[in-house]
């Protein structure tokens, strides 16, 4: 079974692709833009895991992120992966980079000794709007001038982690949650 951990997001964020569509200039068959439901902000990927081992990897997440706290997160600018002038990932960014690192690490240190390995590229907390199926330039700083902030730029609470298996199919990647560790929340 594929697994990753994952921070779920409101319908409101999830949205956000819809407000950007109208003025990407793109051809319209070189982008898969993300299905609404599995818009998420990814922590890490595991991999296939066996079954058996899924509970005991949320109750490694669970003490690996017992002393996290409940914060407040907000979406930015667009950005594209690797670059501007080679987009292959269209993505939203996030502030609060220290904390969703914070919990990237203490994830890591809990499966890097269950077997799982460490991510080699540096963790860059993004949420995946599209991919392009052939890399082409896209002007970024157009689309983030042109796209009005209160369709970009919207808060929402990081009160837990969720992990996910995924199942590829031809209509698509299908999530679905197979535990949520839960976070103190602040007082």
């Amino acid at each position: 079974m594929r697994i990753f951990i994952a921070i779920e997001l409101p319908a409101r964020i999830k949205s956000i692709p819809s407000h950007i569509k109208g003025e990407l200039e793109v051809e319209e068959d070189n982008i898969k833009w993300v299905s609404t439901r599995n818009i998420h902000l990814t922590i890490k990927f595991l991999g296939e895991c066996p079954k058996e081992d899924i509970s005991e990897i949320a109750d490694d997440l669970r003490q690996a992120l017992s002393n996290c706290r409940s914060f407040w997160c907000k979406t930015r600018e667009i950005g594209a992966f690797p670059n501007a002038r080679r987009v292959k990932v269209l993505w939203l960014g996030v502030d609060k980079k220290f904390e969703l690192r914070t919990i990237q690490q203490k994830i890591n240190a809990a499966l890097v000794g269950r077997g799982l390995k460490d991510e080699e590229k540096a963790f860059t907390p993004h949420i995946t709007l599209a991919r392009t199926r052939t890399a082409k330039a896209i002007d970024i700083e157009r689309l983030n001038s042109k796209i009005k902030v209160d369709h970009l730029e919207d808060r929402f609470k990081v009160t837990h982690v969720t992990l996910f298996s995924s199942h590829l199919s031809p209509k698509g990647a299908e999530h679905k949650v197979l535990a949520r560790i839960n976070f103190p929340t602040r007082d």
